[in-house]
């Protein structure tokens, strides 16, 4: 969250005069919340004619008479010269509060109107009665765009992440594949998916993207740690890498993973200062068809289908491309591909499938066509959860990350 007369004066500033205070005062959850306050979808349900009136019941006035004083000035302007008082409001408070009046009616608005600092005045009755608003949202983007070099299309998260990536992170590194050596430390992860990266100023997911909800949390909890560190859940508990490793061996911890009853048991390992994962593997590889179409080789025609594992909670595709032929392609492929308004013929172009086909396919070698996933089956009563990890693929073929 970010305090109201703070975030009102980065408005009055930007873009170009953003520069006259100290920007490093600024961390990512306030910037966040700033962007959030100016593109906020709450907005107050009542007409500039009906706070005006509300003013001048509460104040007392027949409306010629404010009409009168007010002297052909803009009503932000006039109610702004109400302002006196000293809070220490967040933009959520003020949100919240329009939240409220929008349920129970607009009360309070001289007490309102006098608590406001000069300085927050004019941006917020602007706010509230849509004045012109669309000036303070060309100026945020304007910001981003001197500051980052992202176009006004960009993601929050990404033109977010760029202003703070040079400034606070060092690069992201995700987990690799652990395939050999032995750790300096290591924990036995239950769920794989529950894997999140802490930076000291917001968590990431497994493949470097911003987690604002949990982001919000952590940067909340008084006891938050200042180190870097890996995140997981035991299940009932939060645990990281700042919390030490099993007093296991590493065979002892791999025989852990051949009896435990869980969805996607891991092993997370530390050696050197970076981190690695590690899983038992397998030469069937649970995927999900993502794209389809069709080629010819040799005068012969077969599908090629697009595949992608889960990497934690996001589809992610792989480099490797599944070729079927025509004779080995099931007649349930075929059905769940027309569900998906996806029919092969000859020639037939390259299509997306808006809702993935999970499968399962076989890593085979022969010695004309070396290393090759071959197709297995479809697995109908399959999820996205049901995908195999990005890593399993990568210990399965020895693939770069």
């Amino acid at each position: 969250m970010v305090n109201l007369s703070k975030a009102c004066l980065a408005l009055h500033c930007m873009p170009n005069r953003f520069e006259s205070f100290n920007t490093d005062d600024w961390n990512y959850m306030e910037m966040r919340s700033l962007y959030d306050f100016v593109f906020c979808e709450t907005t107050l349900k009542y007409s500039q004619s009906h706070v005006k009136q509300k003013m001048c019941e509460e104040l007392g006035v027949d409306r010629y008479v404010f009409d009168e004083v007010s002297n052909g000035e803009h009503l932000y302007e006039v109610l702004s010269l109400e302002a006196e008082g000293d809070n220490a409001w967040t933009t959520d408070e003020l949100i919240g509060l329009v939240e409220q009046w929008n349920r129970e009616g607009i009360s309070g608005l001289v007490e309102f109107a006098q608590a406001l600092t000069d300085r927050q005045a004019p941006v917020v009755w602007r706010w509230l009665l849509k004045h012109n608003w669309g000036m303070y949202e060309r100026r945020l983007r304007n910001f981003l765009q001197l500051k980052t070099g992202c176009n006004g299309d960009t993601p929050a998260d990404i033109a977010l992440g760029r202003l703070y990536e040079d400034k606070e992170l060092p690069s992201f590194v995700p987990l690799m594949a652990w395939k050999e050596g032995k750790p300096d430390k290591m924990w036995r992860i239950k769920d794989a998916k529950s894997l999140y990266y802490y930076d000291t100023v917001y968590v990431r997911e497994r493949n470097g993207t911003v987690n604002d909800q949990l982001t919000a949390f952590v940067i909340s909890n008084p006891f938050k740690r200042q180190e870097r560190a890996w995140l997981w859940t035991d299940g009932s508990n939060t645990c990281s890498t700042l919390d030490g490793g099993d007093e296991v061996s590493f065979g002892e911890a791999t025989k852990w993973l051949d009896v435990v009853d869980y969805d996607r048991p891991a092993l997370l390992i530390e050696s050197k200062g970076s981190h690695y994962l590690y899983t038992r593997g397998t030469k069937t590889l649970r995927v999900a068809i993502v794209g389809a179409d069709t080629a010819i080789s040799q005068g012969e025609k077969f599908y090629q289908f697009d595949l992608a594992v889960m990497d934690g909670d996001f589809l992610t595709p792989i480099h490797t491309r599944l070729s079927v032929s025509v004779s080995s392609a099931t007649p349930n492929l075929l059905r769940r591909l027309k569900q998906n308004g996806v029919i092969l013929q000859r020639g037939s172009a390259h299509q997306k499938l808006e809702k993935p086909i999970v499968c399962d396919v076989v890593y085979t070698w022969s010695p004309s066509k070396d290393w090759v996933f071959t197709f297995g089956r479809v697995i109908d009563d399959a999820g996205l959860g049901d995908v195999d990890e990005y890593v399993d693929y990568m210990l399965m073929t020895g693939a770069d990350e």
